[in-house]
């Protein structure tokens, strides 16, 4: 019956989904809830008696709590705590920027049917992940996409970690669509960027997006052209999400005919994050961007599609 319950916990939680006992009786439902977990006493033991077979190492000290595969606060805590026992969650050991990198590679993949990628993708994802992981989808946003006239690759010259970094980060905004503020090197003022892809040419990594920011009348506010641009990730000096600034209220003002002080009493909402540009333009260039296998890539240059 542990076993059991380690498994349904597995499953339907993970870091960025932790449940309290409430909510796992609740997916469980009562006559599932009932075999799994008993009364409140009894799930609190076996939540503890699972902590403790997996939280310990081989001489059976207590991991750092960095390294716990049932992360439960009623776990260890000390004699007389009034620390409650609080939510739970299983540490998967892949993370969803790993599986998806993982996915990608058998996707990728010439030594597999699809039959047989379709069936490994899906036993993986069974076998490690929980059920809130969403692959990514097949054809769309690939983690990195190989494009190029040979399968050779070159050692880049930017230390691995911080192109994992980097790239994890613009994977993250890639799919939540929203925009990043890079500072590029050589360029003193950071840019505002819609992540699209990324792009692998055998030698360096490429982020495809759209970029081009220039200001309008009088007012400071933001436009973009409706072009891809390649921008070379190993000249990213930092990356982050980008925030809608102050200066959009005020085209929200002009365009709504508002007087100023009208509508800038409140600016609550001027640091909220800024969403990717999405139009026909921009979709049909990205559909003909997935259907090339070789492309000519220059940083900060505008692709040739």
């Amino acid at each position: 019956m542990v076993y059991r319950l380690l498994e349904f916990i597995k499953k339907n939680t993970d870091k960025a989904h932790p449940a309290s006992q409430d909510a796992l009786r609740k997916i469980a439902g009562k006559e599932l809830s009932d075999k799994l977990m008993g009364d409140k006493g009894t799930f609190s033991r076996r939540l503890t008696e699972l902590a403790d077979a997996y939280n310990r190492d081989v001489n059976g000290n207590v991991l750092p709590k960095e390294k716990w595969k049932i992360v439960y606060p009623g776990f260890n805590k000390p004699e007389g705590s009034k620390l409650r026992n609080g939510k739970i969650y299983y540490a998967h050991a892949i993370s969803e920027f790993e599986m998806d990198f993982l996915i990608d590679k058998i996707r990728s993949s010439n030594c597999l049917t699809q039959n047989e990628k379709d069936s490994l993708e899906e036993r993986l994802i069974s076998a490690l992940c929980s059920k809130y992981y969403k692959p990514l989808d097949k054809g769309k946003n690939a983690l990195v996409r190989f494009i190029g006239d040979t399968d050779e690759t070159d050692e880049s010259t930017e230390d691995k970690e911080e192109v994992a970094k980097k790239l994890k980060i613009i994977r993250e905004h890639i799919l939540s669509k929203h925009m990043l503020e890079l500072s590029i090197r050589d360029m003193k003022k950071s840019i505002k960027v819609s992540p699209y892809r990324v792009l692998y040419d055998g030698k360096e990594f490429w982020l495809i997006g759209n970029w081009h920011e220039r200001p309008q009348h009088d007012v400071k506010w933001n436009s973009y052209t409706d072009a891809l641009t390649s921008i070379n990730v190993s000249c990213i000096d930092k990356l982050q999400t980008a925030h809608t600034p102050d200066e959009t209220f005020i085209y929200w003002a002009i365009t709504k005919e508002l007087l100023p002080d009208q509508s800038y009493t409140r600016v609550s909402n001027a640091n909220r994050e800024t969403k990717a540009r999405y139009n026909k333009w921009i979709n049909a260039d990205l559909k003909k961007l997935d259907s090339l296998t070789a492309l000519k890539l220059e940083h900060m240059m505008d692709l040739e599609l």
